[in-house]
């Protein structure tokens, strides 16, 4: 029953998704805030099966209040193994797919630094997918 009533929520929450509007920016009057961009390089090691890589992160604080850390999500961690919160969280149909070890991912930091080589590396801290850092002055509004 339990693998049924899994189906059920997720065939629900996907027509759900379906009928909702997508609403623009025009719409609300918002516009698009240029928050973030990202220059990722990367390399495939077919040898290793891995990715390696680095990326650039611009980031623009568009709120009215400084900031004195950044959370970046680490999506591919909540496939790591059948422990994280995401796997844990998922239906049990889900999780017997995702159960062949051979096919888990996830990501490494090997380190981080802002634009002037300064090293964050010390302050991250990771929890599962979810990835937070110190830096060494607040970013104040409107600041990138």
């Amino acid at each position: 029953m339990k693998v049924r009533s899994d189906a059920i929520v997720s065939a629900v929450l996907w027509v759900a998704l379906l009928l909702c509007p997508p609403v623009s920016s025009e719409e609300t009057g918002l516009g698009a805030l240029d928050v973030a961009s990202y220059q990722i390089n990367v390399a495939l090691d077919t040898e290793e099966k891995r990715l390696c890589g680095d990326e650039i992160v611009s980031f623009r604080n568009v709120s009215n209040i400084p900031l004195d850390a950044l959370c970046m999500h680490l999506y591919p961690n909540a496939f790591r193994s059948e422990r994280t919160t995401f796997m844990q969280g998922c239906p049990s149909w889900f999780r017997r797919l995702a159960a062949r070890r051979e096919q888990w991912g996830s990501m490494d930091i090997t380190g981080i630094a802002i634009v002037d080589g300064q090293s964050l590396t010390d302050s991250i801290s990771i929890d599962e997918t979810v990835m937070s850092m110190s830096l060494p002055q607040s970013l104040l509004p409107g600041e990138q």
